[in-house]
């Protein structure tokens, strides 16, 4: 832990960043094979995309990788390691921008509360030297929309290797974007819209990270979701309707070892 950042590695990340990225817009559709595409399909700008594949862009933020990389079906963290990615899967399968910051809030708050006291987020943020708003977006898992609310990737790898860790084990440690045990998430896009009762999946949500002897934080660390939202999930009050998506509950699944069907009280199989 607290290593210093360095420049090194930085480049090296960018480098398997911008192969990655001309590699994989190789093997998508025509529509979305080039930068205009690219911007076409998500409102996102083409320089943005372009900065992803020269190493030696300035100010590549973390929003436009994640971005990318839901729009082309690749997880984001295969992008950002060493290579070679997966071919281009459905965009269902793969996690999206605003996943991917509230599983980096989860993670920095576990990392923090991990540490005992002897890393406060005063002083990580003098260590990285970002700023005060931008330590908030990240913290609070911000699904940021403005320019300026972005997070630079290079904040996030000096965070990451502060910890001792990959950036590409820091923004997401399950090698296909989603795990789980259902054979088709795309059944249903929220457990919502199943026919279950909420107060039961609700309770046997917290029977489960219970049976681990998890706190909230560690299970919202593993599923990838920001700590009210787990309290949300788990809340007696009736009141509450919030609940998790089916790509959230195949990451339940895979995290606490239950079928996504156990979990929604429909099956007793684990």
């Amino acid at each position: 832990m607290k290593k210093k950042p360095d420049s090194k590695s930085y480049s090296e990340l960018m480098a398997n960043l911008a192969r990655n990225v001309t590699a994989t817009m190789a093997l998508l559709p025509k529509h979305l094979s080039t930068f205009y595409g690219l911007q076409k399909k998500t409102g996102t700008g083409v320089a943005a995309f372009k900065s992803l594949t020269d190493p030696n862009a300035a100010g590549t933020t973390l929003e436009v990788a994640a971005i990318f990389a839901e729009a082309a079906g690749v997880p984001l963290r295969q992008l950002l390691g060493p290579g070679p990615c997966d071919r281009p899967k459905p965009r269902s399968l793969t996690d999206s921008p605003a996943d991917i910051r509230k599983f980096i809030a989860g993670r920095l708050e576990e990392l923090v509360m991990e540490s005992l006291g002897k890393i406060t987020w005063q002083s990580l943020s003098r260590k990285i030297c970002a700023g005060p708003s931008t330590f908030a977006n990240i913290r609070l898992g911000i699904d940021a929309e403005e320019q300026d609310q972005r997070v630079r990737l290079r904040t996030i790898h000096d965070i990451a290797q502060f910890f001792d860790m990959s950036v590409a084990d820091f923004v997401r440690p399950y090698p296909e974007g989603l795990g789980g045990t259902t054979s088709s998430p795309q059944e249903a896009s929220h457990a919502g819209n199943l026919c279950v009762d909420l107060l039961v999946l609700k309770r046997n949500l917290k029977e489960a990270r219970k049976a681990l002897g998890w706190s909230q934080p560690k299970m919202a660390l593993e599923v990838g979701v920001s700590v009210p939202t787990l309290r949300n999930w788990e809340t007696d009050d009736a009141t509450i309707k919030t609940c998790p998506s089916i790509p959230q509950l195949n990451r339940l699944a895979q995290a606490t070892g239950y079928s996504v069907a156990s979990l929604l009280g429909i099956s007793t199989k684990i």
